[in-house]
């Protein structure tokens, strides 16, 4: 969906320049998401299964202290209300694979060290481009 793409890209240059989603973002995100189930057509059990996988990582992120931000969670969260359970699954394993992949080249080449936060939501697009690819 092109509408998802582009708000995964305005929030992925918000994330990297700020470390932070801001919630203004997430509520415009879930108004578009809406109008697009709706229009789609989607079924509400459809919906519901599709945000299983960001309740899961929101909470991942309680529980870790915030390792994973609940902005990248409810990122996620939203990104049911326009795709599948799978396909936000795959969009999520290539996207923690890419950045695990950068994160180890940036320690590796003395760039980061393991206390550096990224902004994970540019990798979550990538996973996502990805996704549209190999699915």
């Amino acid at each position: 969906m092109i509408e998802l793409v582009i708000l995964l890209g305005i929030i992925s240059i918000i994330d990297t320049a700020t470390q932070k989603i801001p919630v203004v973002v997430l509520i415009f995100m879930a108004g578009v998401g809406i109008v697009c189930a709706v229009t789609d057509g989607k079924a509400l059990s459809s919906v519901a299964i599709a945000v299983i996988p960001g309740i899961v990582l929101f909470a991942a992120a309680f529980m870790t202290k915030q390792q994973i931000g609940y902005g990248d969670a409810v990122v996620i969260i939203l990104m049911g209300l326009f795709v599948t359970a799978d396909v936000i699954c795959s969009a999520l394993i290539m996207g923690l694979s890419i950045a695990g992949v950068i994160s180890v080249l940036m320690i590796a080449f003395k760039k980061s060290d393991l206390k550096k936060q990224i902004a994970f939501t540019p990798f979550l697009l990538l996973g996502y481009g990805l996704t549209g690819v190999f699915l």
